[in-house]
Parts: structure tokens; C-alpha cells; sequence
């Protein structure tokens, strides 16, 4: 059950990532097209959007190859966050509003992990410092938006980032939500494998026969339910890891240990008890997967 369990996680963050990827392509590609066509600007856009949208389609095909999550994410925040600070560094620098944009990367680092948050948290929060102090520091920022623009700029962006953070809660959300759901189902169908464990533990503990699990290989007791002790007199503990011919004898040794895969036998044969005595049981056993299945009931009287 963990393996499906596993496998439908991965696959429910698989589909978060590519909707996250493609949402973040097109919203950078509509931030291009406004400064393009609603700005009239060209400084230095196509340089900054070309390689980051083939970066992030290139991106999530690789996900399909490699299937790791982890690496998709790390390389869809490192994308944006370097397309983010390009088009800050063109738009005003500490001044501009995709500044809003750059503050949100953690929380998509979060998803991750919280290791993965905190780094990218601390990565945002040296970025943005840096942009104040770029004059001090001779990194050359400009301002490719008028002033006329400004305000409409700065509105879109807002409208913007609260458009992208919305869906991606809202996306998180859901995969938290299926998430919990599978977790549910799964814990559900481990409570009932508890339940049905617990009834066939009280079966074996409260039969009247003797049941063991020898392997076949080794020839030696795996398990034995407690009718031993009760019948035979020997401890639980004492038996486990044994000889079986410690307490079977005879010619019904060669005759168990000669089983075929799926087979079957049925026979009698003496039991020695811990005092030394003996009893008489008659056997049932079969063989699967390298081990034998044996109940034996008792024979009282001459009656099995």
C-alpha cells in the first residue's frame, strides 16, 4: 500500500509543478507583453524572457524523464528568481514593483520543503538589500516604464501577484487536499489489516491444534502458537529458531521436508513432549514459499 500511496503523492505534485511552470511562463510572458505593446518598451526584454521560458518549458519535460520533484522545483524558483531580478534591475530596481513578485519565491520553496524555504527566504531577503544598496554597490539599474505608466504599471503588477499567489494556494490546496484524502484511505485500509491481523493473532492463540511455520531450508521452527506450551509443555521462546526433529520424530522428518512447491501432506506421527514423554498428533501440511504451514490436533483414544 505505500508504494500506491507514494506513487499518487508524487504524481499529485508532478501536476502541481506543471501548472505552477506553465502559470509562471505566462505570467512573465503577460508582464512582457504589457511593457511591450501597453508601454512601448523593448529595452533588453528579449534577452531576459527568451531563455527563461525555454529554460522552464525544458524544465518540466525533463520532469517527465527524471520524475524528480525536487529538482523541478529547485530549478523553476531558480528560473524565476533570475527573471525576476532582471526584469527588477530594468523596471527601477528597489523601486519597482516586481519586487512583489521576487518576496513571494519562498513560499513556493516551502512546497519543498522547510529547509528549501528558509534558504530561499534568506536568498529574497540578501536580494532585495543588495537592490537598495545597488547605487553604493555600481550595479546599474534604469527604468524602462515612464512615469506617465508608472501607476498602471505598478496596479497590473499588484493584479498580478495576487492572481498568481490565489492560484497557487488555491493548486496547493487541492494537492494538500488529495493528499489527505489518500493518507486517509490508506490509514483506513491499515486499521482494517490491524483489525483482521488482530482477529487471526486471537485465532491462532486460542486454537486447539498445534500450528508452526518451519522453514525448509534450515529445517527449524519460524513460529509456533502457544498450544506447545499447553500440550507439549516447551516455551515459545525455546522452540523458535529449533530443530524441528527436537520435537518430531521419525520417518515423518524425510516425509515433510520432501514437499514440493504447493504441496500437500497429511500423516501421523509421535511428538516428543519437554518431560521427555510423547504424544501422538495427527499432521497437515503445506508447502509455500520456502516454508511449511503445519497444524496438528491430537489423537485421543484412536480418534483423530
Amino acid at each position: 500500500m505505500a508504494k500506491p500511496l507514494f506513487k499518487e503523492l508524487v504524481n499529485q505534485q508532478i501536476a502541481v509543478l506543471r501548472a505552477v511552470s506553465y502559470i509562471v511562463v505566462a505570467f512573465v510572458a503577460l508582464i512582457v507583453g504589457v511593457l511591450y505593446f501597453g508601454f512601448k518598451t523593448d529595452v533588453l526584454l528579449p534577452e531576459i524572457m527568451l531563455p527563461f521560458a525555454t529554460g522552464i518549458l525544458l524544465n518540466i519535460l525533463l520532469l517527465g524523464v527524471h520524475k524528480t520533484a525536487f529538482i523541478t522545483y529547485i530549478v523553476l524558483i531558480g528560473l524565476s528568481f533570475a527573471e525576476i531580478v532582471g526584469l527588477i534591475l530594468v523596471t527601477g530596481g528597489i523601486s519597482s514593483p516586481l519586487i512583489l513578485i521576487l518576496v513571494t519565491l519562498p513560499g513556493f520553496a516551502f512546497y519543498t520543503s522547510r529547509k528549501q524555504g528558509r534558504i530561499w527566504f534568506a536568498i529574497s531577503f540578501l536580494t532585495v538589500l543588495i537592490l537598495f544598496y545597488s547605487t553604493h554597490l555600481e550595479i546599474p539599474t534604469n527604468n524602462i516604464v515612464s512615469a506617465n505608466y508608472q501607476s498602471l504599471f505598478t496596479f497590473l503588477i499588484i493584479l498580478f501577484a495576487t492572481i498568481l499567489n490565489s492560484t497557487y494556494l488555491m493548486l496547493v490546496k487541492q494537492d494538500v487536499s488529495r493528499a489527505h484524502k489518500s493518507f486517509s484511505a490508506a490509514n483506513e485500509e491499515l486499521e482494517e489489516k490491524g483489525k483482521r491481523m488482530e482477529n487471526l493473532i486471537l485465532l491462532v492463540n486460542n486454537s486447539t491444534e498445534l500450528m508452526c511455520v518451519i522453514d525448509i531450508h534450515t529445517r527449524t521452527f519460524d513460529e509456533v502458537n502457544p498450544l506447545f506450551k499447553i500440550l507439549l509443555g516447551y516455551e515459545l521462546t525455546e522452540l523458535k529458531g529449533q530443530p524441528v526433529s527436537k520435537v518430531i520424530k521419525g520417518d515423518a522428518l524425510h516425509l515433510i521436508f520432501s514437499l514440493k512447491e504447493n504441496g500437500e501432506l497429511m500423516f501421523d506421527s509421535s511428538v516428543v513432549c519437554r518431560n521427555g514423554g510423547e504424544k501422538e498428533f495427527s499432521w497437515s501440511v503445506t508447502a509455500k514459499n520456502g516454508k511449511l504451514y503445519t497444524y496438528g490436533r491430537e489423537i485421543i483414544k484412536g480418534k483423530k
